[in-house]
C-alpha cells in the first residue's frame, strides 16, 4: 500500500484512478465524513465513487479521478469479464456447499421480516457462492454477484437462512450481540476482497484480506 489517509489505505493508484481500502461503518459519499470528503480533505483532489460498498462492508473500493473516467469504469465493471468476489462469515452450514441462489429481491433496502421485499418489487438476482471452512455454528464463503442489487448477498444469505454475522438489518440481533461477546467482533462480516475489470485495453486485478477483527474467528483467509 502507498499510503494511509484518514485511516483509508490506498491500495493501488494510476494516473486515471486509485483503489482504496475502505474500512466498515465508513459510508462512501453521503454521510458526513465519508470515504471522498476524507480523502479531498488530504489530497485536495476530488474522486468519483465508480461503484458503491454498502457502509458496513468493507473492501476495496474503485474511485476515479473524473468524470469521463468514472463512465469508462462503470462500464468495464458492467462487463461480463469483470469480476468482484466477496467473503463473508455467516450463520450456519449453507447446503449445499457451493451453487448459486438466484432468489429475486427488490431493489431497495428491505429488513428481516421480509429480505426479499414486496413481491411486485422483485426482480432478478443471481449470487455464486463456495463454502471454504466450517465450524458446526459458522461458516466462511466467497461470493461472486452476477447481478447487482442493494444489498444483494445480504438479502440472499439472511433467504437461505444463513445470515451474515453481525447484519442487523437482515440478520437476528441476539446472535450479534453473542458475537460481540463471544469475539469481540461488532461489525459487518461482509468483506469485498477481489475485483478484476479491464482498462484501456489492459487487465488489471487486486486482492484484499479482510479488517484485523476477522482474525478473532478461527478461519484462514485466502490472500
Amino acid at each position: 500500500m502507498k499510503q494511509v489517509i484518514n485511516s483509508i489505505a490506498i491500495i493501488y493508484e494510476h494516473h486515471d484512478f486509485i483503489l482504496v481500502n475502505k474500512p466498515a461503518g465508513l459510508d462512501v459519499h453521503n454521510k458526513p465524513g465519508n470515504v471522498l470528503d476524507l480523502l479531498e480533505a488530504d489530497t485536495q483532489l476530488r474522486f468519483h465513487a465508480v461503484h458503491r460498498l454498502d457502509q458496513e462492508t468493507s473492501g476495496i473500493l474503485v474511485l476515479a479521478k473524473t468524470a469521463k473516467v468514472t463512465t469508462t469504469l462503470q462500464a468495464s465493471l458492467q462487463s461480463t469479464q469483470s469480476q468482484k468476489s466477496y467473503l463473508t462469515i455467516v450463520k450456519g452450514q449453507p447446503k449445499p456447499l457451493q451453487g448459486q441462489w438466484s432468489m429475486p429481491i427488490s431493489a431497495k433496502a428491505e429488513g428481516r421480516r421480509q429480505p426479499a421485499g414486496l413481491n411486485k418489487n422483485r426482480i432478478e438476482a443471481c449470487t455464486e457462492y463456495m463454502v471454504i471452512e466450517q465450524t458446526p455454528w459458522l461458516s466462511l464463503l466467497r461470493c461472486r454477484l452476477l447481478t447487482g442489487r442493494q444489498h444483494q448477498i445480504r438479502k440472499h444469505c439472511a433467504l437461505a437462512r444463513c445470515p451474515i454475522v453481525g447484519d442487523l438489518r437482515y440478520g437476528d440481533p441476539k446472535h450479534a450481540r453473542l458475537m460481540t461477546h463471544k469475539f469481540n467482533f461488532n461489525h459487518l462480516a461482509l468483506h469485498a476482497c477481489s475485483i478484476s475489470f479491464n482498462y484501456l485495453g489492459q487487465e488489471y486485478s487486486f486482492s484484499q484480506k479482510p479488517p484485523v477483527a476477522w482474525s478473532n474467528f478461527d478461519f484462514t483467509y485466502p490472500s
